[in-house]
C-alpha cells in the first residue's frame, strides 16, 4: 500500500509539471521575486551544467544585493527580474575545485562556512575571507 502511495505521489507530481503551472507562477506571479538556490559540495562539472543553465534564465544577484532589498524600502526596485541568489554551505574543501567554474561564468557566490572549521588562532577567522582565501 506504501508503495502505490509513493507511486501515485510521484505521477501527480510529473504531472503538475507537465500543466506549466509551476513556471506560469515563476514567470509571471513571482517575476519580481528572489529565489535563493543552496549548494553542498558540488561537483564541478554539475555545477557547471547548472550554470549554464540558470544564467541563461536568471538574473543572478548577491547576496548583499538582497539584503540591500529586504532592508530598503525602495530596494525591491533595485532587483532585476528573475533574481537568483547561490550559496553553498558549510564551505567544504571540495568548493577549492570550483574556481575553474566560477571564474569561468563570474557569478557572486555566497559560501558559508562552518565556525567549528576556523582555528581560533587563525588570523583569517576575524576577518571577510576573499574568494581565494576561502575557497
Amino acid at each position: 500500500m506504501e508503495k502505490l502511495k509513493a507511486y501515485l505521489k510521484e505521477v501527480c507530481s510529473f504531472l503538475f509539471t507537465l500543466t506549466l503551472v509551476p513556471v506560469l507562477t515563476r514567470e509571471v506571479l513571482c517575476r519580481n521575486r528572489a529565489i535563493v538556490i543552496s549548494y553542498h559540495n558540488p561537483i564541478p562539472g554539475v555545477f557547471r551544467t547548472h550554470l549554464k543553465y540558470l544564467t541563461r534564465r536568471y538574473n543572478i544577484i548577491s547576496l548583499d544585493h538582497l539584503v540591500f532589498a529586504i532592508r530598503d524600502e525602495q530596494g525591491w526596485r533595485t532587483l532585476p527580474e528573475k533574481s537568483l541568489v547561490i550559496t553553498m554551505d558549510d564551505g567544504s574543501s571540495g568548493n577549492y575545485n570550483l574556481i575553474p567554474v566560477l571564474d569561468e561564468f563570474e557569478v557572486p557566490v555566497t559560501i558559508f562556512i562552518r565556525p567549528d572549521g576556523i582555528s581560533a588562532t587563525d588570523s583569517k577567522s576575524t576577518k571577510y575571507l576573499s574568494k581565494k582565501e576561502a575557497l
